[in-house]
């Protein structure tokens, strides 16, 4: 044992002699620059199974035993659901409005009216606007040039359940000067310092029957009835009778309808007794597409004139087919017919006509026109259109010259047969409840002119820009713009063919301020650049003028 002892620990001792007599170097050689390296990992590709050698199948059997549970439940009546709308503005019975002008200028009108009602509505409407004035001819002649236009309608309306019944009466007294005169004639030595008067008498009604159908199973029909009397201050007249009806209805996917159309004119106290009587029978069919709708009809027309009768024959045609969902409608059409002139219409387009002119009838030969219409946006629409029409017998109103007429203060009638090529445009917009406008025009040319020279007192454009701006339903602009091109008079004057009347630009301007909801306040501003302007020959219109006043309402 001991033996061993000696034996490990000498072993121990030469060891250690070993490890003391080696030398470690410091150096370190580089053969090549170290690269690691990552051997390829291999994953094992395949899943577990257990493969269970028992099959256990369960077997289940259960029933279901069913019980009543009693409950007590009570019903409690509810009130049934409205629908809320809007609420209704308040409406007001009557309405006062009293005004006055410079050019010695009153104004009044009141308007009387039931209140809100499911079976009927009656009112009354009458006023007075007048001037008194003298206007220059030249810087050294004036005359008088008064008017006054005076007026009383009682209207009604019934409402029946698939029916509306409308009726009115209603009289006027309309009063003008020949103030218009030639200031290098040379008898106005003789032209009377109160000048010469007209008065016009006007007293009629109307009634109009008419179907309101919610659906277009039912026929739909509408029916008016005119009957109007006219005498000037020379006891010259006109009665008139007016019948205008028109009848349709939806057979499968097709609208048929016919409209009846007779008109009778009896002219008195003229050399010559006129009986004017007009008849249209047009019977008329519509079809229609997804995107497309087709109107065709033939006009049946007879004109007896004093016992002579004429009869036409007029196709009515139109096309018009919608784009993108009514965003643009393209449209065309061709028709024809005869316009009626009758003493009234003249009149109130012209009221310096002479007394015992007799304006005839026109015969609209040909009419084509093409179209575009649609909206740009939910609050704009827009239509442009141009047309070319064939009208014979067309009136044009010259300056007369005679016996009776030695002033030219009055006006007379020369007829031709022309061609004319109109284009109209017009765009509404009201992109808010506070702001609209409506901008629209004509352009006239006159491509033939059988006879005549120039188409008398006929514009070259018209152009009309009207808006409007509420301001917080307090303070209400109205801003209009009218603008007319130039026009050509016909001379009596052997050595000067015509002369020139030129172009018109009136501005006005309308302000009303709303004090309350009964009361408010206007102001007029007419002819804001006091521009002298003529729209007939002979005849300057008044410059600058204005109407003040207040509005009452109970």
């Amino acid at each position: 044992m001991k033996m061993r002892k000696y034996l490990f620990s000498l072993s121990l001792i030469l060891l250690a002699n070993s490890f003391f007599a080696q030398q470690i170097s410091n150096d370190v050689q580089v053969v090549a620059p170290y690269q690691p390296t990552i051997s390829d990992a291999y994953k094992v590709n395949f899943l577990p199974v257990i493969n269970d050698t028992a099959e256990v199948k369960q077997l289940f059997d259960y029933g279901i035993e069913s019980k009543q549970v009693k409950t007590n439940f009570d019903l409690e009546p509810i009130s049934a659901a409205t629908m809320l709308g809007e609420p209704l503005s308040k409406l007001y019975r009557s309405n006062f409005k009293f005004g006055f002008g410079n050019y010695l200028t009153p104004l009044f009108d009141f308007n009387y009216s039931t209140l809100r009602s499911k079976t009927k509505m009656l009112g009354v409407n009458l006023g007075h606007l007048s001037s008194n004035a003298k206007l220059k001819l030249t810087d050294d002649v004036k005359s008088i040039a008064d008017y006054s236009n005076n007026y009383i309608s009682i209207f009604g309306k019934q409402f029946f359940d698939n029916q509306t019944l409308a009726a009115d009466i209603y009289v006027k007294r309309n009063v003008v000067y020949y103030y218009g005169y030639n200031v290098e004639n040379d008898s106005l030595e003789t032209f009377p310092e109160d000048g010469f008067k007209q008065r016009f008498l006007n007293a009629g009604g109307n009634i109009h029957y008419n179907s309101t159908h919610a659906d277009s199973s039912h026929m739909n029909f509408d029916v008016r009835l005119n009957l109007d009397y006219l005498q000037d201050i020379n006891a010259f007249s006109q009665k008139s009778f007016a019948l205008n009806t028109s009848f349709n209805q939806f057979f499968i996917d097709k609208l048929i309808g016919v409209d009846f159309d007779a008109a009778h004119y009896i002219r008195d106290n003229i050399a010559v007794l006129y009986n004017n009587t007009i008849v249209n029978i047009q019977p008329w069919i519509s079809m229609f597409g997804k995107d497309w709708k087709a109107t065709g009809g033939i006009n049946f027309t007879g004109n007896v004139l004093s016992g002579i009768a004429d009869y036409h024959i007029y196709p009515k045609i139109e096309l018009q087919y919608s784009i993108a969902n009514n965003i643009i409608i393209p449209y065309a059409g061709f028709n024809g017919g005869v316009l009626a002139n009758d003493y009234k219409k003249s009149v109130f387009e012209n009221p310096f006509l002479k007394a015992d002119v007799y304006v005839a009838n026109s015969n609209l030969k040909k009419n084509f026109y093409l179209g575009l219409k649609g909206g740009l946006s939910s609050t704009t629409s827009f239509n442009i259109r141009g047309s070319y029409s064939e009208i014979d017998n067309e009136h044009f109103y010259v300056n007369s010259l005679g016996v009776d007429s030695i002033y030219e203060n009055t006006f007379d009638v020369a007829y031709d047969n022309i061609d004319l090529l109109n284009v109209y445009g017009e765009i509404l917009s009201k992109p808010s409840e506070k702001f609209s406008f409506l901008l629209k025009g004509n352009y006239y040319n006159y491509v033939y002119l059988e006879n005549e020279l120039k188409p008398w007192h006929k514009p070259q454009y018209d152009v009309t820009l009207s808006t409007r701006y509420n301001l917080q339903s307090k303070i209400i602009v109205r801003a209009d713009v009218f603008a007319i091109g130039k026009r050509f008079a016909k001379s009596n004057n052997p050595a000067v063919e015509f002369y020139e009347l030129g172009e018109i630009v009136d501005i006005n301007l309308g302000i009303e301020y709303r004090y309350s909801k009964i009361l408010s306040a206007f102001v007029n501003f007419n002819n804001l650049t006091s521009s002298k302007y003529q729209i007939w020959n002979l005849y300057p219109s008044q410059r600058f003028n204005f109407i003040a006043g207040f509005s009452y309402s109970l």
